[in-house]
This record gives structure tokens, C-alpha cells and sequence, in this order.
């Protein structure tokens, strides 16, 4: 799960979940129904709305890392 709080489209370099992976996700084994991007390209609202829904299935997080800056 990610958070980001910009609206880029999927492949923008500033974006969270593109930088996650190009540094990281691209080169490990994970399967693909484990990761959860935020679909923020759909505008604030549309994503904001959809992102909702897919984490009010998840429990509580045990963990979380968030970035600054």
C-alpha cells in the first residue's frame, strides 16, 4: 500500500509507487495482488474514492513507512 499525496500519471518520475519500483518491486519476487497503488491518475477525487474502498477491506497496519520531503 502506498501513499502519495500527488495525482501523476502512472509512469511519472516523481510518483511513489513509480519510484518503489524502479528501486525496489521490479527486482524482488512479489506477486502482483500484493502491491496496491494509489490509481491517483484518476484525479483526487476518483482516486481518493477508489483507494478508500480497497483499504477499508485491510486490518490495521502493523507497519508503516511514510517519506518527508
Amino acid at each position: 500500500y502506498f501513499g502519495d499525496e500527488r495525482c501523476l500519471d502512472l509512469s511519472h518520475q516523481d510518483r511513489n509507487s513509480t519510484m518503489a519500483f524502479e528501486a525496489w518491486l521490479n527486482h524482488i519476487d512479489i506477486p502482483a495482488q500484493n502491491i496496491h497503488t494509489i490509481p491517483a491518475e484518476l484525479g483526487p477525487i476518483e482516486g481518493a474514492r477508489l483507494y478508500n474502498e480497497t483499504l477499508s477491506k485491510v486490518g490495521d497496519f502493523d507497519l508503516v513507512l511514510l517519506g518527508l520531503g
